[in-house]
């Protein structure tokens, strides 16, 4: 089911996993680089909000837990029992309202704080206007209306003073209590026995909410239905009970230390969702494939592989043993497009046990960084290269520990090429220690020399007429032999003294460097 995407509210529970609960997911800065947002909107097939913040979760996971069989199984039941997927919808769709995006915020923020005193004075409170209102009917008099009107106005102060704390679990609470019903029907389904070990315990603990749920159903009803009348005669009377504080500050008490069963549920429900639409995924036009994570294989391989937000997207083959991968080729023949296909594959290997391709092998799960979409930060007075410095530091920092796979397009092409060349060669040459994979892509020809005993040299070209620029978007092996550059400037019509000043300064500099060795220059003609 496609959801509206609101991704503040979606990357709640991610964003609570990597601060509070010390997780890794994937970074800002890889995030926007494999265009994470429109990948995760195409992917989004979860049914309720719940399952929609948690599948942004698993599915920008860094960690290195594996997607384990007992998660595979219940997918593949749903993919093969469509009448087992219906009624699971049908109780997932009961939390599928935006307000349940708010049932977070019971388990990831401080609850208001309940004195034994306040609550004993509201549960007297509550009952003064009543008394005053008997005493008065019993034993008219002045003293006793007075008394009965200035409980009145203290109720009426208790009640509005509440209503700054209610209003943030208005939504929250009653959305429980709905969470609490799904799961109660979801538990007695045992095919979801491997991932409900705690689902009873905390159902059990958190029975008591049920009952005193009413106020704020109540109260969305009458926001919601109800005329403007009968929202008054209802408020005077929660004003002359304190219904609203009453209930609201009860049910907060056997809420507060509680807040692991209610993650429970959350969790419970939100894994059977991203697990139903992982099946739901599976079923989309395409070559899909489960990949094999396993010792036994090449440190990454794969046939077939796509990007699935590029239609009629070109697919490639590669199998990567020893070495990492360096690749050239001119802009716009597919370098960049192929690194983030690669990452986003990986991704989806690793979190969801799904790939975009007719096979994909890893030999053990990688943690993801990148840097391909870099620019000058203005607002922070940073220029490109610096950015670039401090994103690569990032991965040297990281590189220490192994088990990463790092993705570069254009390392340090913010500075002149000496020093460009130089330290990107230094860089990655360190970053494939400890065993991480490297892909990366350069114009610099020169890093192919510098580095082709540690990175397996591939490259993409393109087919030159004398009218038109075409790609095959195919990775071949080696490096690229040829330079199409100014060709392509001759036939985007520049005028001919300008192209001939560019081909005399490669002839000069080519013989003051003896640029590739000494190759011919003719190659450029």
């Amino acid at each position: 089911m496609k959801h509206d995407i609101d991704y503040p509210e979606i990357e709640r529970y991610a964003r609570y996993l990597s601060t509070s609960q010390k997780q890794s997911i994937l970074s800002d800065k890889t995030a926007n680089d494999l265009n994470f947002e429109e990948l995760f909107a195409y992917l989004d097939l979860t049914t309720s909000k719940v399952g929609q913040q948690y599948f942004y979760a698993r599915l920008r996971s860094n960690e290195l837990t594996p997607y384990k069989n007992k998660h595979e199984a219940i997918t593949q039941q749903f993919s093969t029992d469509a009448g087992f997927a219906l009624e699971t919808e049908k109780q997932l769709i009961k939390l599928s309202k935006n307000d349940a995006y708010s049932i977070i915020s019971l388990f990831t923020k401080p609850l208001p704080i309940v004195t034994k005193l306040y609550y004993f004075l509201i549960n007297v409170l509550r009952f003064v206007p009543f008394i005053c209102a008997g005493l008065t009917a019993l034993f008219p008099s002045q003293f006793f209306f007075i008394l009965t009107f200035v409980s009145l106005i203290v109720n009426a102060l208790f009640h509005y003073s509440n209503k700054s704390l209610q209003i943030p679990f208005q939504n929250s609470i009653p959305q429980l209590m709905k969470l609490h019903k799904v799961c109660q029907v979801l538990v007695k389904e045992s095919r979801f026995d491997s991932i409900a070990v705690d689902v009873p315990d905390a159902l059990e603990s958190l029975k008591p909410i049920n009952k005193i749920s009413s106020l704020f159903r109540v109260e969305q009803l009458l926001q919601s239905e109800l005329a403007a009348l009968a929202w008054l005669i209802m408020e005077l009377f929660r004003i002359l009970f304190l219904t609203e504080p009453y209930l609201f500050h009860k049910t907060i008490k056997l809420i507060n230390g509680k807040q692991r069963e209610i993650e429970t549920l959350y969790r419970f429900v939100g894994e059977i969702d991203s697990l139903q639409a992982i099946a739901y995924i599976r079923k989309l036009d395409g070559d899909i494939c489960l990949p094999s994570i396993d010792e036994q294989n090449d440190r990454l391989s794969f046939s077939g592989l796509y990007h699935p937000l590029i239609e009629g997207c070109v697919t490639n083959d590669l199998a990567v043993r020893d070495t990492s991968i360096l690749l050239t080729g001119s802009n716009m023949s597919g370098k960049s497009t192929f690194i983030r296909t690669v990452g986003v594959n990986t991704l989806l290997a690793q979190n969801i046990n799904t790939c975009f391709a007719k096979e994909f092998k890893l030999k053990r799960r990688l943690t993801l960084q990148s840097m391909i979409t870099v620019g000058d930060d203005l607002i922070n007075s940073k220029s490109l290269f610096f950015e670039e410095v401090l994103s690569v530091k990032e991965m040297l920092d990281a590189c220490e520990t192994g088990q990463h796979l790092f993705l570069l397009d254009e390392i340090f092409k913010g500075t002149n090429t000496l020093e460009r060349v130089a330290a990107a060669k230094a860089v990655l040459a360190q970053l494939i220690k400890n065993d991480n994979l490297v892909f990366v892509s350069t114009h610099d020809i020169e890093l192919a020399e510098l580095l082709h005993a540690q990175y397996t040299l591939y490259h993409f070209c393109e087919h030159i007429s004398s009218t038109e620029v075409a790609f095959d978007y195919l990775l071949k092996p080696g490096k690229l032999t040829s330079f199409n550059a100014i060709k392509i400037l001759k036939m985007s019509g520049y005028p001919d003294a300008l192209i001939q000043d560019a081909y005399d300064t490669i002839s000069q500099w080519a013989s003051k460097t003896r640029l590739e060795q000494g190759q011919e220059i003719s190659k450029y003609n």
